[in-house]
């Protein structure tokens, strides 16, 4: 006890010297940890743009449970995710965003390929204002402002500009099927495993249970 106390920033020396003991109990205390090591699987419908290919579908057979399906499993204790189609869950069909034409209509423009022009705010002239100065026989300094109209030369008067979404044609590329027009549509099984630490301080003083677990050795 003396030696520790010469430890702290006290530094109150002979200290335990004057401390009564009236007697000693042995306790033990046990930091016990306790892992698992778990496995997490869910299935979600997803699709995705399809340009041909093969189609695992229903015609192959039963799709099996999320659980009966066979996967590579990692390192015990590395947490990890994967990803698998599920078997025999598979179909295409038309794209429900475009009905399968593979564009949709410009959100920027409506359609149309034009936007209001931003340079002339979309009226087709542009206005501009000049200060004149000028000082008569007697001296005189008077200003006077003149203010002038112009065709816009951003729109050519029309006060509408090509739309920079779609470049004038008023469709854009579906963002749903990337413009193939049809969707392959399947179930998709998510994977994960992870470790779960559970710990528990087996020590029946009032001693801290943080003093426990920082003790180190055995």
């Amino acid at each position: 006890l003396e030696a520790w106390v010469r430890t702290t920033r006290w530094k109150r020396r002979e200290i335990a010297a004057r401390l009564v003991v009236d007697s000693f109990e042995h306790s033990g205390a046990e930091h016990v940890v306790f892992q698992s090591f778990v496995e997490e699987r869910a299935t979600v419908e997803i699709h995705e743009p399809y340009r041909g290919g093969d189609v695992d579908g229903p015609d192959r057979g039963v799709a099996p449970e999320r659980w009966d399906v066979g996967v590579a499993m990692p390192a015990i204790w590395a947490d990890a995710h994967q990803s698998y189609a599920v078997p025999h869950t598979a179909v295409v069909r038309e794209c429900h965003e475009c009905d399968g034409r593979g564009t949709v209509t410009c959100d920027r423009c409506g359609g149309r390929g034009t936007v209001g022009c931003s340079h002339c705010a979309g009226s087709g002239s542009v206005t501009s204002t000049s200060t004149v100065t000028s000082t008569d026989a007697q001296g005189n300094t008077t200003t006077s402002t003149t203010t002038t109209s112009e065709t816009c030369t951003w729109c050519v008067g029309s006060g509408r500009a090509r739309c920079s979404g779609c470049g004038g044609d008023g469709r854009v590329t579906c963002s749903v099927c990337d413009g193939a027009c049809r969707l392959k549509h399947f179930r998709r099984l998510d994977v994960g495993w992870r470790t779960v630490t559970t710990e528990k301080i087996l020590e029946k003083t009032d001693l801290p249970d943080e003093l426990v677990t920082d003790v180190t050795g055995s």
